[in-house]
C-alpha cells in the first residue's frame, strides 16, 4: 500500500518521527482509509510554526499554514508513476518558494499543484510540503482540502482515487467565533 503522508524520512530519529506520524494518522482515522496492498495519498496541516501536523486546524484570516501531502508505500511491490493533484482554495494564497518534495517533482501551475513520484519502494514514503496564506475569510468557516492521485501496481493502472483530506476550520478574525 501506497499512502501519501507528512514527516517521511528513512534512518535514524528521522525513521521514528515517521513511524509516530502513521501511528497518529491512524489514531485520528486516515489510516482506517488506507486499503490494503494500495497507494493511499493524505493531507496534514499545521501552522507555519508548530512541528505537529494534523488532519483538523483552526486558523484565521492572516495565518500561514503549512499543508502536507504524503505518501506511503505499505505494499510488497514497487508503485510506480504516483501523480497528485490538489487545487488551492480561492481563499488561500501559495507563499512564493515554499514548495518543497523530498522526492519526484512538485510543480504549482496557477492554483493546481501538482506532485510526480516516479516510484516508490516497497515499504517507503514521500512527502511535499508548501506554506500557505490565509487570504481572507470563508463565509462558510469550514474548509475541506483534498487531492485526486492515480499510480500504477502489479502491471495494473489505479485511480483517480481520493486521498484522506484535512479540514481547515476558519475563526472569525474580529470576533474569534469559529
Amino acid at each position: 500500500m501506497v499512502g501519501v503522508c507528512a514527516g517521511i524520512s528513512r534512518t535514524g530519529a528521522d525513521e521514528t518521527k515517521h513511524e509516530r506520524l502513521v501511528y497518529n494518522a491512524a489514531r485520528s482515522g486516515v489510516e482506517q482509509m488506507m486499503p490494503e496492498e494500495t497507494v493511499t495519498v493524505f493531507l496534514l496541516v499545521r501552522h507555519q510554526n508548530e512541528q505537529a501536523a494534523q488532519s483538523q486546524l483552526v486558523c484565521r484570516p492572516g495565518d500561514c499554514i503549512v499543508m502536507e501531502l504524503h505518501a506511503v508505500n505499505r505494499g510488497r511491490e514497487e508503485a510506480a508513476d504516483i501523480s497528485v493533484s490538489h487545487m488551492l482554495r480561492d481563499h488561500l494564497s501559495y507563499v512564493p518558494d515554499t514548495l518543497r518534495a523530498d522526492q519526484g517533482d512538485a510543480k504549482l501551475l496557477f492554483r493546481l499543484l501538482r506532485w510526480k513520484v516516479p516510484s516508490l519502494a516497497p515499504q517507503a514514503a514521500a512527502k511535499i510540503s508548501l506554506h500557505l496564506y490565509v487570504q481572507k475569510e470563508n463565509p462558510q468557516h469550514t474548509v475541506p482540502l483534498g487531492a485526486a492521485y492515480t499510480y500504477w501496481q502489479g502491471g495494473n493502472r489505479y485511480g483517480p482515487q481520493e486521498a484522506a483530506g484535512a479540514v481547515l476550520y476558519q475563526k472569525d478574525a474580529m470576533s474569534g467565533h469559529e
